[in-house]
């Protein structure tokens, strides 16, 4: 599935449904059972110059704490899985890579909303594990499993793309209001966490063989 086929999906069905139900295919590799919560809402989301904006314009939308700070773990998770598999079939537009694709994108999008919900309940994990899970869990056996050329173009963007994932968690907090007190400051220190990972990554990367 293209980038644009999967813009126009999440429109016919609405970006909040879409992403809720995107996200609840994943594993869920952390023990938040408080975060499962209805995090659906309208809004739209589109593309230009490769920048993916999704926004939140009304629905069920709430007041309480718990309910925004899920709702951006998932929204920053789901931009992530959405960049990550459209990178990933453009370079690999061949059938077979799909599943690649899409566990590539999958493990990506759960570091993420794991990173920032442990942020916000306070129990991020080393950032060396973390690094060494992304990898050898998810990305060595599929970049192995589909050869050198995978392994090829994931040693060369996966730190790249988790650069700019940080990146945007990160601005994304420093946008926030002051007002917003304890979020905006776990998103920024969430963002700033991603960083720390990428160097374990590389590291990580550059230890996998065909």
């Amino acid at each position: 599935m293209a980038i644009n086929e999967i813009l126009s999906e999440a429109r016919n069905k609405g970006i909040g449904v879409y992403m809720q139900q995107t996200l609840a295919a994943l594993p869920a590799h952390a023990p938040f059972q408080e975060r499962f919560l209805n995090t659906q809402f309208n809004g739209s989301i589109s593309m230009s110059n490769y920048i993916l904006t999704v926004t939140v314009t009304k629905g069920e939308v709430t007041t309480q704490v718990n309910w925004w700070q899920t709702t951006i773990a998932n929204l920053t998770a789901f931009v992530a899985l959405v960049t990550t598999y459209g990178l990933c079939a453009a370079a690999f537009p061949a059938a077979g890579f799909t599943p690649f694709c899409g566990g590539l994108s999958g493990g990506v999008a759960e570091l993420v909303k794991d990173v920032i919900l442990q942020g916000f309940d306070h129990k991020l994990a080393s950032a060396e594990e973390w690094g060494n899970t992304l990898v050898n869990v998810l990305v060595s056996a599929g970049l192995s499993a589909f050869g050198e050329a995978a392994l090829k173009w994931g040693k060369n963007t996966i730190p790249t793309l988790l650069n700019t994932v940080a990146q945007s968690v990160k601005n994304f907090g420093v946008k926030l209001s002051a007002a917003w007190g304890a979020i905006r400051g776990v998103t920024i220190e969430s963002g700033d966490y991603l960083f720390t990972i990428i160097p374990f990554v590389r590291s990580a990367l550059s230890r996998v063989v065909v």
